[in-house]
């Protein structure tokens, strides 16, 4: 069993270090994992034309193939992203964007776990939007969105690393050690639910 772990950041900074978390936390149970990380690849935005809708294929030539491919070879998805104005950055959106290619061949996507992991610079800054964003891609493509489960009174529900502190002062998102926990444990429970649903359990 291999999960994926796709790092939506244009800077390879606290984002991917919670990613890398997650990703931990998948090898804790057994599983293998892999991290994409989409500074590697050179991915165009849409145009609009609906290649993928009369085609069942995107005939911009990019990386994006070579990207998507992993995506359909895991057995489960961990994305992440930080916040750029409570949503996700332009090029984590246009990788996302170009993906309709697999929802319109036959949901290619569908039925995979999926998890998702923030960032952000302030606490409420716009992390919990980035989290919803990506669970209704995940929706959209027929995934099944795998939350935390987390202390339901001294801990939060989402998985989101922030630099700002309690007292004000700020630090590195892979000093936020709460996120860092929550985001293995996320990694971990993603796995064992993938391995639910390999077994038909």
């Amino acid at each position: 069993m291999k999960i994926l772990g796709i790092q939506g950041s244009p800077v390879q900074r606290g984002t991917h270090f919670l990613l890398e978390g997650a990703l931990k936390g998948v090898r804790s149970q057994g599983a293998d994992s892999a991290l994409l990380d989409l500074t590697d690849y050179t991915i165009e935005h849409c145009r609009g034309c609906d290649s993928c809708l009369r085609e069942k294929q995107c005939v911009i030539e990019d990386d994006l193939h070579r990207a998507a491919s992993s995506m359909e070879s895991a057995d489960g998805l961990i994305l992440a992203a930080p916040s750029y104005f409570a949503s996700i950055p332009a090029n984590f959106k246009a990788f996302l964007d170009r993906t309709r290619y697999l929802k319109m061949d036959g949901h290619k996507l569908a039925d995979k776990p999926f998890a998702a992991l923030a960032s952000s610079g302030l606490k409420q800054g716009g992390g919990e939007h980035v989290i919803e964003f990506l669970h209704r891609f995940a929706l959209l493509h027929g995934m099944v969105v795998v939350g935390g489960k987390n202390n339901p009174v001294t801990e939060p529900g989402w998985v989101v690393g922030t630099r700002k502190k309690d007292d004000g002062n700020f630090r590195k998102i892979s000093d936020d050690e709460e996120a860092r926990k929550l985001a293995e444990r996320l990694g971990e429970r993603l796995t064992a639910f993938a391995k639910k649903l390999s077994r038909g359990d």
